[in-house]
């Protein structure tokens, strides 16, 4: 059995790097892990109005049970930087894209045969969907093309490599990331209102609960995905650039 060893000291996103599996219990309890993980398991229960005991309880259960443990998860707060960046890109932006792509056939297609009685609804979810895509795709070619390769080349000369090329607004760039990872949280979070927490309305087709699924699937790979680059890349890269002498390209 694996041992488990936190208190209402430690840190939120601590607990989900040791113990990925405690993912399922936040997501079934609503908090917020990836984006607002930089807070003490006390302050979170008290934030949650949940009682910290009932909470904790709810996080050992999720790790006995496995949770939704994935076959490749790794301890990545010690793992090099790019066998990380490696791991979000090949798993999460390959997956939200594919996801994403998905979910608009499914929407074209449930409005075209629903769109008589839920018109409203699925004119809204579009509108949202519509958004929520186009700032993800900017955003994710920013992390490919900008911020990675920066952050690789980091790692490079912190390991004794050549100094990395000029990258000016590197941490500017870097923080409006993390601000985008909040507002595609928000836009999920208004989805999930909008369709009553991804539950289909009675006379739902096999297409309109696809639909929803695919909805509720890309908001718990986001959390993974913001979780990764918020709470360990970010944070492990600008160390580097603290403390390895490598951050002078970067102002």
């Amino acid at each position: 059995m694996i041992a488990v060893n936190f208190d209402e000291k430690t840190m939120l996103w601590q607990v989900v790097a040791h113990y990925p599996a405690s993912r399922e219990a936040f997501e079934q309890l609503k908090i917020d892990y990836c984006c607002h993980g930089k807070r003490t398991l006390r302050a979170v229960a008290e934030d949650s109005g949940i009682p910290f005991d009932q909470m904790a309880a709810s996080i050992r259960q999720a790790i006995a049970s496995g949770g939704d443990s994935d076959p490749d998860e790794r301890d990545w707060t010690t793992e090099p930087l790019h066998a990380l960046i490696n791991k979000i890109v090949e798993c999460h932006h390959r997956y939200t894209r594919d996801q994403l792509e998905l979910t608009d056939k499914l929407l074209t297609r449930v409005a075209r045969v629903h769109g008589d009685k839920h018109g409203d609804l699925l004119s809204k979810l579009r509108e949202l969907f519509n958004n929520l895509a186009a700032e993800i795709e900017h955003h994710l070619y920013q992390e490919e093309a900008v911020v990675f390769p920066h952050i690789e080349d980091v790692a490079r000369c912190a390991a004794g490599g050549p100094e990395p090329p000029v990258c000016l607004g590197f941490e500017e760039t870097a923080l409006q990331l993390e601000h985008e990872h909040e507002e595609a949280g928000r836009t999920l979070e208004r989805m999930r209102s909008l369709t009553d927490n991804f539950r289909p309305p009675r006379d739902a087709c096999e297409s309109f609960r696809a639909l929803y699924a695919a909805l509720e699937d890309i908001e718990k790979d986001l959390h993974k995905h913001i979780h990764l680059e918020n709470n360990i890349l970010l944070p492990r890269a600008f160390e580097l650039m603290r403390n390895g002498g490598c951050c002078k390209n970067t102002g």
